[in-house]
């Protein structure tokens, strides 16, 4: 086994992130979510520089918007990896074959979890 065998595993669970980060709507859903969150934190903390009593500083702006995105991505990628190891929790997470669109969209959290949570 070579040096840089480890390397394959981690490449591909990095691909299977990046495919849930673009798949069923979730960067659409992050970016509604910054645009909305990310103008309330922005009134909040920058009020004064909004109504022109001091500079706006661009990089607090720009975080502001940045934070509420990567935070609502990671919960949605992370429902699916959790979801995911339900349908087949013996399997290894490199070799799952689950597509985004057989998983669903988090809107059926509402209606509750089919079975069980189970710890983790």
């Amino acid at each position: 086994m070579n040096a840089m065998a480890w390397l394959t595993p981690v490449i591909m669970r990095l691909g299977r992130y990046g495919r849930y980060c673009l798949a069923d709507g979730v960067a659409k859903r992050s970016l509604a979510v910054a645009l909305i969150v990310g103008s309330v934190l922005n009134l909040i903390n920058q009020g004064d520089a909004l109504w022109g009593r001091q500079p706006i500083d661009i990089v607090k702006l720009i975080l502001t918007f940045m934070v509420p995105f990567g935070v609502s991505t990671y919960g949605a990628v992370s429902y699916r990896l959790r979801h995911e190891r339900q349908i087949d929790p013996g399997q290894k997470p490199e070799r799952l074959t689950t597509t985004p669109s057989q998983i669903g969209n988090c809107a059926s959290l509402a209606d509750g979890p089919a079975t069980p949570a189970r710890p983790l």
